[in-house]
């Protein structure tokens, strides 16, 4: 094949020639498209839309991108703390694992009737609320506690670990020399 043109297909060059004079004119004549959040296509002209409006002001066309992205929410975690009722308690304060409810009824996905667990984490409020909402049905007297973990990275956490045990150790040392000279008082009394 022959990539060089030759006299032989000048109507083809014209043709090339002209397709790309038009396409550079259409490009340059083509009206400037604005986007308006209010119309119904994305890509729809409407120069009456309040963001054309806006933009012709000078105001910020997208002010959710104004959000301050420095500020960041305090992340809350859940738990609950629960008390069961009586009647589910064996005398040494473990639950009974014969003790049903009278409210659960049992299922074919649910034949047996357990506790739900108790000592996870949440995330949400609504996840925490559920979860108490199902063990108030079962009978128990249940609270959420809420709290907002302070981050810091490893190095500083294993740090301050460091000095609490430390300090948990010194006092545990002054606390025995105390108790021993306390008790060698009273042997010599």
């Amino acid at each position: 094949m022959n990539a060089i043109p030759t006299a032989s297909n000048s109507g083809l060059l014209v043709y090339l020639a002209v397709a790309l004079v038009l396409v550079a004119m259409a490009a340059v004549s083509r009206p400037r498209r604005g986007v308006a959040l209010d119309t119904p296509g994305p890509y729809k002209f409407n120069s009456d839309a309040p963001i054309r409006q806006d933009r012709r002001a000078g105001a910020n066309p997208t002010p959710n991108k104004e959000k301050d992205m420095t500020k960041t929410t305090e992340p809350r975690l859940y738990c609950l703390e629960v008390a069961y009722p009586a009647a589910a308690l064996i005398t040494d304060g473990a639950l009974d694992p014969d003790w049903v409810p009278d409210t659960f009824t049992p299922t074919e996905q649910v034949p047996a009737f357990y506790w739900p667990k108790t000592d996870r984490i949440y995330k949400s409020r609504s996840a925490a609320r559920d979860r108490a909402a199902l063990l108030r049905r079962y009978g128990c007297t249940v609270t959420i506690l809420e709290c907002t973990p302070a981050w810091e990275n490893i190095p500083t956490a294993n740090a301050r670990r460091r000095r609490e045990r430390t300090a948990a150790t010194i006092r545990h040392s002054i606390d025995s020399v105390f108790t021993d000279r306390d008790q060698l008082g009273e042997a010599q009394a």
